[in-house]
């Protein structure tokens, strides 16, 4: 009996250690890429499937300036291009130090300027929080008027922050939200904004795109450098893969489309 358990003890011993043997080894885990190597694997691909990207030709265009005017808040609150709606824009935006202009001047400084829209952020108890003169393409941003209920400096930074988030969407053709509560809709009094975070809902995008566009105001736009020998208008190839592309575009295909004349058609 002993022998028998002995015998059938040994069998599976060997029928275990044989598939442990036939079963293949595991492949190493892969190491995670960091995030340059995974941007570098991108755009190799890219430039060996598409020869890489070009600008296309008009673009950028335009820009938009903030004029600093005032002291009270720091301009770092100015930033458009930290909104979700505003990303695109960035290279077309840039804050300055300047002086306050009045109604009358504004035109004339938004030029000297060198901007198709201009943003001056002033501090006037005179002024309203803002006025914007859409077709003029500026807009005055008043912080002195946000001062309302005894607002402590942190609090008219906030409202000044928020207030010029609304601005610079409703001059740029962002004008109301599809959506019921957020900071171009329900703003009515100047304490409002302090229950409002300033960022601008993300269906502005398309409504600006579309206005500034049509303004001059245009952010960089990037294609496949196949896509713009497509199209006829790409530059002359820089290294192997643009000009395998561009020499494959612009060959006569092998058999061509051979359209015959038919004399009762008289085409």
């Amino acid at each position: 009996m002993n022998r028998m358990f002995a015998s059938i003890f040994a069998l599976l011993s060997a029928a275990a250690l044989s598939a442990m043997a036939d079963t293949p080894a595991q492949p190493a885990a892969r190491q995670a890429l960091t995030p340059e190597e995974r941007k570098a694997n991108h755009d190799r691909l890219v430039m060996e499937r598409h020869g890489g990207y070009v600008t296309v030709r008009g673009t950028p265009s335009g820009s938009i300036v903030v004029v600093n005017a005032q002291k009270r808040v720091s301009p770092d609150n100015f930033d458009y291009t930290a909104y979700a709606a505003g990303k695109w824009l960035r290279g077309l935006i840039k804050v300055v130090d300047g002086e306050a202009p009045t109604v009358e001047s504004a035109a004339g400084m938004k030029k000297r300027q060198n901007a198709d829209f201009a943003v001056f952020v002033v501090e006037d108890k005179s002024l309203p929080p803002s006025l914007i003169a859409v077709e003029a393409q500026w807009a005055i941003l008043n912080v002195g008027a946000l001062t309302v209920g005894g607002a402590n400096d942190e609090v008219v930074r906030i409202r000044a922050k928020n207030e010029f988030a609304r601005v610079m969407t409703i001059l740029c053709g962002g004008f109301c939200s599809q959506y019921q509560a957020p900071l171009m809709n329900f703003i009515v009094d100047i304490p409002d904004l302090d229950r409002c975070l300033a960022d601008p809902p993300g269906d502005m995008t398309a409504r600006m795109k579309g206005y500034l566009d049509r303004r001059g105001v245009k952010p960089e736009r990037k294609v496949f450098y196949r896509k713009a020998c497509q199209e006829g208008w790409a530059p002359a190839p820089t290294n192997e893969y643009q000009k395998a592309i561009w020499e494959e575009t612009r060959k006569l295909p092998e058999k061509p489309i051979q359209i015959k004349f038919d004399p009762k058609k008289g085409r």
